[in-house]
This record gives C-alpha cells, sequence and structure tokens, in this order.
C-alpha cells in the first residue's frame, strides 16, 4: 500500500486586479479565503471544528461541524439559489463526514 506522504506547513498568497486568495496551513489546521468582487468563500479546518463559509449578494450559506454535529443556515430570496444551496450544504456536509 503506497504511504501518505506528510504535508508540511505552508502560507500561499496570491492577488489579482479582482480576485484575492489566502491559504495557510499549520499542523492539522487549514484556513482557505478567496475574496471576488461578488463571492467570498471561507473553509477553516481545525481539529474539532471545521466550517465552510459562502457570503454572496443573493446568498449566504453557513456549513459548520462541531463535536460531530453538523448545523447549516441559508439565506436567499431565491427558490433556484434554495435548490443550489441544499445541494451545497449536502455536498460539504458529505465532506466533513469523511474519514481520513
Amino acid at each position: 500500500m503506497a504511504k501518505k506522504k506528510q504535508v508540511k506547513d505552508f502560507e500561499v498568497e496570491v492577488k489579482t486586479n479582482k480576485v484575492k486568495a489566502k491559504v495557510k496551513k499549520e499542523g492539522k489546521t487549514l484556513d482557505a479565503v478567496i475574496d471576488t468582487p461578488n463571492v467570498d468563500v471561507s473553509l477553516t479546518k481545525t481539529e474539532d471544528k471545521q466550517e465552510f463559509i459562502l457570503d454572496s449578494k443573493k446568498l449566504d450559506v453557513t456549513v459548520i461541524k462541531e463535536n460531530d454535529v453538523i448545523t447549516s443556515t441559508v439565506e436567499t430570496d431565491s427558490k433556484l439559489l434554495q435548490k443550489i444551496s441544499k445541494w451545497l450544504v449536502y455536498k460539504m456536509s458529505k465532506n466533513f463526514n469523511k474519514k481520513k
């Protein structure tokens, strides 16, 4: 069986005219933030908490897993965006429950 390579700590920041992305890994903690003019996405993972936040003009989605309990909130006025956000919450919850 192939051994997994250990990823060392790192920090990366990339900026363009309209997009800013920053990823930082220290030990078992991961922080990723992507900022655009219309959408901000944040992903934070620690040993006991995982958090995903999508913030835009028409849609706000938050998925948090803490102590094996997943909570999610969705704020939007559009029925189509509600369906999309339900799918996004499902995928993030599934991702948070993966065993390593």
